[in-house]
């Protein structure tokens, strides 16, 4: 009578190849991850390139637009820096300051008169925004901020959502996962972090 060999592995083989396995995935998951960084990082601070050159194109039409009248609404905050935060095309903050709680500006020879209110302001920043949409797609599906000096954007920053820590920026790119998220920044961190690296304390 013949004998059937029965087919199949052994124990041994079968934790060899496991072994192999968990050897591989050792490698293969960090590196997996560090290339899904690099490529986030990568994409934000390239569609940061793109809203910071929307951001000076707009900046500069309401420079233009502005130069030959006293009321600068967009330019009014005293010192020339004005830092806008967005969250899906719409104005969340100018300088820490929510959109809704921006006061008039009054005009510093009379302080009983209005110089700019509220609503022309809010308008300003509004209309900002709007056009910055106009050369940047993606600014309605993205958080970011600018930091714009007297007209001059100094620099921009954007990310999926206000709580994501891969951030893009311009002209001052990140190269790594940031500690700190869209919703963290403030007008002094954005100084520090992202303006002055690249344009000194003198911007």
């Amino acid at each position: 009578m013949k004998q059937h060999k029965v087919k199949g592995f052994t124990l041994i083989e079968l934790m060899v190849v496991i072994g192999i396995i968990g050897v591989l995935s050792a490698v293969l998951i960090p590196s997996m991850n560090a290339y899904y960084t690099r490529s986030r990082i990568k994409t934000t601070n390239s569609n940061a390139k793109v809203l910071f050159n929307a951001a000076q194109t707009a900046a500069q039409e309401f420079q233009f637009r502005e130069r030959s009248v006293s009321d600068h609404s967009f330019n009014s905050t005293g010192d020339g820096v004005v830092v806008i935060r967005a969250d899906r095309g719409q104005v969340v903050s100018v300088n820490d300051t929510a959109i809704g709680s921006i006061g008039a500006v009054p005009d510093p020879s009379d302080p009983s008169v209005e110089l700019i209110s509220a609503a022309d302001r809010q308008a300003a920043y509004t209309n900002f925004v709007r056009r910055i949409a106009n050369t940047f797609g993606d600014s309605t599906e993205t958080c970011w901020v600018v930091y714009v000096d007297n007209y001059i954007v100094r620099s921009a920053i954007c990310a999926r959502t206000d709580s994501d820590r891969y951030l893009g920026a311009y002209p001052n790119p990140t190269d790594d996962k940031s500690d700190n998220t869209i919703s963290d920044l403030t007008r002094a961190t954005i100084l520090s972090d992202f303006v002055e690296p690249y344009w000194g304390s003198g911007s």
